[in-house]
């Protein structure tokens, strides 16, 4: 009887926005568990999807029209057929759960124009790669927004992102490179925890704060390279927690190593001062500023510092 009510009122709805013809909100928990729809047609009217509409229902895809300018909480979670989402231009939130459980989906399109993630937005996909390079105004990663996402083997950041928040990334065991922007401030409690297929990472300069257990279990990690950090971030309890320290090269700036060797858990690693040789730039390459070589444990690494503002890092495994 619940749900011959609901539908009434569904079709009540859609009668009147028709006779009106004005925006259209599909309501809050519209379809919930409805497995009779595979993919939704959202009409051009729609400028709004609210929370839990379409939650643990049958979808397949989830084409959102350009007319769609917010998504409510968990409109798509625990859609478990759901394989491909696009989000049209013009969203600005993705709020919590938007996707949370969706275990088929593999294939996502962002926009531009993204500038927040909520908490678990991402959590428990089957997602392999996410690109946000786009995404300029976006500033944080919200708590457990890719949380057990165990296929995903990398993601792109945008430049402008301060802060990786609690357990953004945990348990992601595919993920083998995450690429720090130089304007991150903050990685947070358990952000990169059971991480185990990532064997280097790169501290930028601006980096102020480490979490509690943020890198806990990133049983691949042999180096980390801080050579560009301007001063010793301080640190959550047990942020390398089960690590090998002693065997794990951190290469920091020289004038910071004494500092380094006398900060708790830091000093725990294998750390060398950064003494690699600044190489001034050719007249054919004309927009780099400097190249810097250095050397972690088995790998040659060269910093390629351009007059933009961007940076390159090369790596050469040594052989025997």
């Amino acid at each position: 009887m619940t749900r011959i009510i609901r539908r009434l009122l569904i079709a009540a709805w859609l009668w009147i926005s028709f006779v009106h013809a004005s925006a259209v909100t599909i309501p809050e928990y519209a379809y919930t568990g409805d497995m009779s729809i595979n993919g939704p047609v959202i009409g051009d009217d729609v400028t709004a999807i609210g929370e839990g509409a379409f939650a643990g229902s049958g979808v397949q895809t989830a084409i959102i029209p350009a007319s769609v300018k917010n998504i409510g909480a968990y409109a798509f979670a625990d859609c478990r057929k759901l394989v491909k989402a696009e989000i049209p231009e013009g969203v600005t939130v993705l709020h919590a759960g938007t996707f949370r459980g969706c275990t088929s989906l593999r294939e996502v399109s962002l926009p531009s124009t993204l500038e927040k993630i909520e908490s678990d937005v991402f959590a428990a996909t089957a997602l392999e790669s996410i690109d946000l390079s786009r995404c300029i105004r976006l500033r944080a990663i919200g708590e457990r927004s890719f949380a057990g996402c165990e296929a995903l083997r990398s993601i792109k950041l945008p430049d402008n992102i301060t802060r990786i928040e609690n357990s953004a990334f945990f348990g992601c065991m595919a993920l083998n490179e995450v690429d720090f922007p130089a304007s991150l401030l903050y990685i947070g409690d358990c952000a990169l925890a059971c991480t185990d297929n990532i064997s280097m990472i790169h501290l930028p300069a601006s980096l102020c704060r480490i979490g509690s257990n943020a890198m806990e279990g990133m049983m691949s990690l042999s180096g980390i390279d801080g050579s560009d950090l301007k001063r010793v971030p301080t640190l959550g309890d047990n942020v390398w927690y089960g690590l090998p320290q002693h065997d794990i090269r951190l290469t920091v700036p020289s004038q910071l190593r004494d500092t380094f060797l006398s900060s708790p858990q830091w000093c725990e690693f294998n750390i060398t001062g950064n003494t690699g040789a600044i190489v001034s730039p050719t007249t054919t390459d004309s927009g780099i500023k400097s190249v810097m070589h250095y050397r972690v444990s088995e790998i040659d690494i060269t910093v390629t510092l351009f007059n933009d503002g961007t940076r390159r890092v090369d790596k050469i495994l040594r052989t025997k």
